[in-house]
């Protein structure tokens, strides 16, 4: 069921799995805005909290169960735990229902490939919500690497970190998914997979433990075009987010290169050939741009391939960094 007909605009009737910081922060306020979809049903383990959870907007609400067996969503957001990921998006896409997972799709590179699987046989849509590489910015720094501005790509450098004070969500609990690795990686590789050119990588690094968790990594790789990879994440500093792109003439560099509000306008630095220069990028909103391509692939019907595609790739890639990376200990 999609709402709308003839020449009216259609918009994707969209249902919430989960009641998350993230999903009432960002991908809720986005999904307002969306000029192709709209709120239909919020689901949670208790419905008393569903009800309350967002009101700036009228939606039904349900159970999980609930809300994949009924017929007024199309599009499923699923915002769970990392461990429920798997479970929840193979029971929505039984169901015939498209959908959105929040990153990472799953823990390891098998499970993303069962998923991806079974969405490919149901020809259904399933997209890991790299959000951030839908904002024009990142765009607009690979046209002015093809265009030359800073000659061929050598290196990509990019740190993201930050102190997480909530010791008791599922992120700082190994058994529901938690850990810096899962939280934070895909950003850097997916960085590195948006922008090198290279297909194999070799990493070598450190993974970093505290109470049996993961709360840091810092690795290299060398590309199989010779281009150097560096990237840092953590849960236990100052906030920190950015890459630079470093090239035989010059360097790109964004700051809050993942995580920027949906009102701030960027700035793209340049120095190239001993001058530096600015270029200024409008204000987006990543959330919604993401959710709508997702929207018009779905009323265009278009082929799902490359999502698939490009969420093995990338699962592929974090489990060479995670499996290269040596171990570090730092107690309690």
């Amino acid at each position: 069921m999609v709402s709308g007909k003839g020449p009216e605009r259609r918009r994707i009737p969209v249902g919430i799995l989960g009641c998350s910081d993230i999903a009432r922060r960002r991908f809720l306020p986005a999904l307002q805005k969306a000029r192709n979809a709209s709120l239909s049903v919020i689901a949670s383990r208790d419905i008393e909290k569903a009800k309350r959870f967002y009101p700036q907007a009228e939606y039904d609400v349900a159970a999980y169960d609930g809300l994949l067996a009924g017929d007024n969503v199309d599009l499923v957001y699923v915002s769970l735990p990392n461990h429920l990921h798997e479970t929840w998006v193979i029971k929505a896409l039984e169901q015939g229902k498209h959908v959105i997972c929040e990153k990472p799709l799953a823990p390891t590179f098998e499970a993303v490939k069962r998923m991806t699987e079974y969405a490919e046989q149901k020809k259904l849509l399933l997209c890991e919500n790299i959000m951030y590489l839908h904002h024009p910015r990142h765009q607009i720094v690979k046209n002015m690497i093809a265009s030359g501005a800073i000659g061929t790509v050598t290196e990509l450098r990019t740190s993201f970190g930050f102190m997480l004070r909530d010791r008791e969500g599922f992120r700082m609990t190994a058994d529901e998914g938690g850990g810096s690795f899962l939280d934070q990686a895909r950003y850097p590789l997916s960085a590195a997979l948006f922008f090198l050119a290279g297909a194999a990588y070799r990493f070598e690094g450190r993974s970093f433990f505290r109470s049996g968790l993961n709360v840091a990594m810092k690795a290299t790789a060398l590309t199989d075009c010779n281009e150097r990879f560096t990237f840092s994440i953590g849960f236990e500093q100052q906030y920190e987010c950015w890459y630079e792109i470093i090239g035989e003439k010059g360097t790109l560099r964004i700051d809050r290169a993942y995580t920027a509000p949906a009102d701030l306008a960027s700035t793209i630095q340049v120095i190239a050939e001993g001058h530096a220069t600015s270029v200024s990028v409008p204000a987006a909103d990543h959330f919604t741009l993401m959710l709508e391509r997702v929207c018009d692939m779905i009323l265009q019907e278009r082929s799902y391939g490359d999502l698939y595609r490009d969420a093995k790739r990338l699962a592929l890639l974090a489990e060479q960094a995670r499996e290269s990376c040596s171990r570090v200990d730092l107690g309690e």
